[in-house]
């Protein structure tokens, strides 16, 4: 019976995983694939876990009812009336709600009642196993051990097996049958494992009587520094790469594995490792505060080290939480549900909390801080005091809040010497600020709040003497500031619009919209010798920045602008004055611009422009061979499409050019190298037309033509793509 138990575990934590992976990107394309919407569907799903282990703990002192025992029969039966799932619901939001309450709306339709049902499943089977004769025999605890190795089974499956073999109606599919399974594998444990120990043990008159309110605390404190670190971790990495499921996977799993490392017999964390902590908290900050800066690193230390920091900082956590478990039974659903009720605060904390309290990634650092915290008040349980000599910490803050605020400075101030000098001296120096402090969580802590406040600081006062604008939305972090004679967009970490002040330049498109870049030269040049051109063809542009590809719109021709954020208009028309002088007749549509260009007719565009990344980020769904059919379908049968390439971190080149030649068409590049005009930006932008003569045209104005070289990479559609095919 112990074995169908752990295969019960098992079953229901894989398939709650590998739920939350199909659903969120089947959700994704609706909201422009936004960085965001994971951690809003994880926000969820933790919430539907706490309601899952809310109904265990309820049911933990009423297993001998047999009116609660029919009632678990039902409740566990109660989400087949959802099935089968109804797929639109997940593609098409109505966006007549906030993102947050939009996508939670979505989900608890569909997969949500499932959801809570595989939650109560593994802590009912572990409450059932630990109150039963076999409790006596066996360490109940190991099933959270398993049920985390199911987890992590569902999450590495899923982007190797899974994702590449079947679509997402089969996926869902496959979901719904292995959840009937799971039902009646935890329903035979259920009524074969009758609770032996009730004649002697009432667990309803001792479920968490005793346990007291710092105790609960530090579950709690600590749960949520493990689920924001790696949501924190998650964020960070999406921001600037793809939000797609193998860069979800990876962050989730370590976060896993790490529980499945602490919840054993004999957990696995190493003194020497407990006391890296501070060393992590270094590197994190560290690396918080190269983000901040657009500082970039190469991919794979940029991840290496953000997974090194999670990884350590969560074993830890999840040691601590482990070795303060109540070692009552009884206790053990009250144990967990203070665990998920962590867990759905950490996700609120990065989900919600972060974007109101300032435009920078601060939920990362925090989530360090309240890993300091929580070890902190562990410790202080066992009668330890982790914070050592005021006088010292108080040297520390110091030191950091000047760090924080100097180092950054010193990056723009000293651009004749190697930026990397300085930034490998910056961490160094915050290196020895958190050195001897193995045992003083709580000093790294009050280190981790000088930063944050240094941080927060320095955004009021920003690049030349101030910000003009700071916004974080569920879209990505905008940035507007003056520096010479020159106004800058930057969103995430990435300049996305330039525009000169003094009146007389001020109709020059900067930056990789500039006369002498490819866009530049095909949309002025290409007037004279590109068909669609030639007759003012309308011109579809999707993503708008600053504004600046609207000053080569020619009088009385239409453009339409498909914009993921309404934000983005109003920043564009207040701080920059592209949009006022633009001779064309624009037309704005909000929404996602796959779903939004669905409602547009046939072969309407004589041009369509794709500049829609945020920050690094891109947005897979547009990248697809569904999507370049959908622009083709939207285009004139002489029309050009031009798609913005440029990237610190992938190489899109291969990636578009098998996919547009799957979609049948030619494929040609063109690139502006830096420094040839103090104005515009390096970049790199790719053409595609199936006609002739565009095709002729655009090799007059210097564009390459690749089509015939042979694709190095498999093409990219709804179902598949392989983000690691196009790291540089």
């Amino acid at each position: 019976m112990f074995i169908l138990a752990n295969c019960a575990v098992f079953l229901a934590s894989f398939l709650l995983f590998q739920v939350e992976l199909v659903v969120s990107k089947a959700v994704l394309p609706g909201f422009g694939g936004s960085y965001l919407v994971w951690a809003v569907c994880v926000m969820f799903f933790q919430a539907a876990l706490l309601a899952g282990y809310g109904w265990a703990y309820s049911l933990a002192g009423r297993s001998h009812s047999r009116l609660w025992t029919a009632l678990h029969v039902l409740f566990c039966l109660a989400p087949l009336a959802f099935f089968p799932i109804d797929r639109t619901i997940l593609a098409h939001p109505s966006y007549g709600l906030a993102h947050i309450l939009e996508i939670s709306w979505m989900l608890a339709r569909t997969v949500g009642p499932a959801f809570v049902v595989l939650a109560a499943m593994g802590l009912a089977t572990q409450q059932r196993v630990a109150l039963s004769g076999m409790g006596k025999r066996v360490n109940a605890y190991v099933l959270y051990a398993t049920s985390n190795l199911g987890s992590f089974a569902g999450l590495m499956t899923y982007p190797f097996a899974v994702e590449p073999l079947l679509g997402l109606g089969d996926q869902l599919t496959a979901w719904q049958i292995g959840f009937a399974v799971a039902a009646a594998a935890h329903l035979a444990v259920y009524f074969g494992c009758p609770p032996a120990v009730a004649e002697c043990y009432d667990p309803s008159k001792n479920i968490d009587r005793r346990t007291p309110w710092r105790k609960r605390l530090t579950w709690l404190v600590l749960s949520a520094a493990g689920a924001a670190m790696f949501l924190s971790v998650t964020n960070a990495v999406t921001m600037d790469l793809a939000a797609v499921p193998l860069l979800w996977t990876v962050p989730l799993a370590l976060y896993l594995l790490t529980f499945s490392l602490a919840f054993r017999t004999r957990p696995w964390c190493p003194q020497a490792l407990k006391d890296r902590f501070p060393l992590a908290a270094a590197v994190g900050f560290f690396l918080f505060l190269l983000i901040q800066q657009s500082y970039s690193l190469p991919v794979a230390v940029m991840g290496l080290a953000h997974m090194a920091v999670l990884l350590v900082v969560c074993t830890v956590c999840h040691t601590a939480l482990y070795e303060s478990r109540p070692e009552d039974p009884g206790r053990l659903s009250s144990f967990y549900m203070h665990l998920a009720l962590g867990g759905f605060l950490g996700g609120v904390l990065v989900s919600w909390g972060a974007p109101l309290a300032g435009a920078s990634l601060v939920e990362y650092p925090t989530a360090i801080v309240l890993a300091g915290v929580g070890l902190a008040l562990s410790a202080w349980s066992r009668g330890k005091h982790p914070l050592g000599s005021v006088r010292s910490v108080g040297l520390r803050m110091a030191g950091a809040f000047v760090l924080a605020l100097a180092w950054p400075a010193a990056l723009d101030y000293f651009k004749a010497v190697d930026t990397s000098l300085i930034a490998v001296g910056g961490g160094f120096l915050l290196a020895l600020l958190l050195y001897k402090l193995e045992r003083r969580s709580a000093a790294v802590a009050l280190v981790g709040v000088a930063v944050i406040l240094a941080v927060q600081a320095r955004d009021l006062y920003g690049p030349a003497g101030g910000y003009l604008m700071r916004l974080r939305n569920f879209y990505g972090i905008y940035k507007v500031y003056d520096e010479a004679d020159t106004r800058y967009l930057r969103h995430g970490t990435t300049l996305h619009g330039m525009q000169h002040l003094d009146a007389a330049r001020r109709d020059i498109p900067l930056a990789y919209y500039h006369p002498s870049t490819p866009i530049g030269r095909l949309l002025r040049q290409g007037q004279k010798t590109v068909p669609p051109l030639m007759r003012n063809a309308p011109v579809a542009l999707v993503g708008l920045g600053a504004g600046s590809l609207t000053m080569y719109a020619k009088p009385a021709q239409t453009w339409d602008i498909f914009e993921l954020d309404p934000d983005n208009l109003a920043v564009a028309r207040k701080y920059f004055s592209y949009l006022d002088q633009s001779a064309g007749e624009l037309r704005f549509v909000f929404g996602d611009a796959r779903l939004s260009l669905t409602r547009e007719p046939d072969g309407r565009y004589g041009v369509i422009i794709i500049d829609a990344f945020n920050s690094d980020s891109i947005p897979v769904h547009l990248l697809t061979r569904e999507a370049f059919l959908e622009y083709f379908r939207c285009l004139s049968g002489d029309g050009v499409i031009a798609m913005h390439l440029s990237n610190k971190y992938l190489d899109l080149v291969p990636v578009v050019q098998a996919t547009a030649l799957s979609a049948g068409c030619s494929v040609l590049i063109d690139e502006y190298i830096t420094d040839v005009d103090p104005d515009a930006r390096a970049c790199i932008w790719a053409a595609f037309t199936r006609n002739r003569d565009d095709r002729d045209a655009l090799v007059q104005l210097g564009w390459r033509d690749i089509s015939d070289f042979p694709p190095q990479v498999a093409a990219w559609t709804d179902d598949y793509s392989n983000i690691f095919s196009a790291l540089r």
